[in-house]
């Protein structure tokens, strides 16, 4: 069980509560005769600050202070709000939310019988798109019309994120608000069982269990039998040279074994060349 911390209140304290509500703070006296002052903000039960002061004026002076910002920050929080409600679309430089929105079409457009959940999330210099489904695609089929809604890219050599510069989608200029979009394949038990159940037939190895939590059961062995893609077909191959493990095998058949043919989907295209272009007919932001 997961320890959640208790809102601690100073026996005798006196209590200054913020107007709005958006805080409270709890001022007690020390032995030598010296003041005490902590507070909680909103309904967090960790304290924002516990100090002491030598004078009671100067704990009500940083308890005033305290309450004062977080006057500001509710006001900077309900700014911001307000913008977001009363801005205006621009298919031009979409929002990290419209960015995720237009991910989500393309992938119903692409695999029409595949439930994605795409979820963006924002973070200290950079943003990004979550997108997770079960079975359906492989991560192959649904990575390059993912990265085509990205605006940077990751060079690992230099450990440094680049841009790519704007797009071109459905006749504009794009600039997409999310710096990267990531694919998450979760493989049920179902699919699982039948990678198994191949696996088994055509390397001629016993039945491997999975159970429940979607876990391999007695195939942590190695088998002389590798699992390769060549062209558009996937291949079992035996290996003379080296060997896999058993329950990887299966996890790798798996993650290879697409449920869903892709469709035509019109993606946005990021090459320099063509942007250039197209650039040059643009009118007031619009491709002529």
């Amino acid at each position: 069980m997961r320890f959640k911390p208790q809102r601690w209140i100073p026996k005798d304290s006196q209590e200054f509560e913020h107007p709005q509500g958006l805080g409270i703070c709890y001022m007690y006296t020390l032995p030598n005769g010296s003041f005490c002052a902590v507070g909680y903000g909103g309904k967090r039960n960790k304290h924002d600050f516990h100090y002491s002061y030598r004078t009671r004026e100067k704990a009500e002076a940083q308890i005033a202070e305290y309450f004062a910002g977080l006057t500001r920050t509710a006001e900077f929080k309900a700014n911001i709000r307000t913008e977001r409600k009363q801005r205006q679309p621009d298919p031009e430089n979409p929002t990290l939310a419209e960015t995720a929105q237009m991910v989500r079409e393309a992938l119903s457009v692409a695999f029409p019988k595949t439930k994605f959940s795409v979820r963006s999330e924002s973070y200290s210099m950079g943003c990004s798109i979550q997108v997770h489904w079960t079975d359906g695609p492989t991560q192959q089929q649904v990575k390059p019309i993912l990265d085509a809604f990205e605006r940077c890219e990751f060079d690992a050599m230099q450990d440094m994120k680049t841009y790519k510069g704007p797009s071109i989608y459905k006749g504009r200029i794009v600039k997409f608000g999310a710096d990267y979009v990531q694919p998450s394949r979760i493989l049920s038990n179902e699919l699982l069982r039948d990678a198994a159940l191949r696996v088994a037939f055509e390397c001629d190895l016993p039945l491997a269990f999975i159970d429940e939590r979607g876990c391999i059961q007695n195939a942590e062995y190695l088998v002389p039998w590798v699992y390769g893609h060549y062209g558009e077909t996937d291949v079992l191959a035996h290996s003379s040279h080296d060997q896999e493990y058993y329950s990887r095998l299966i996890y790798q058949v798996a993650h290879n074994t697409s449920c869903e043919e892709t469709q035509p989907v019109e993606l946005p295209v990021s090459e320099p060349k063509i942007v250039r272009e197209l650039l040059a007919t643009v009118d007031t932001g619009r491709v002529q």
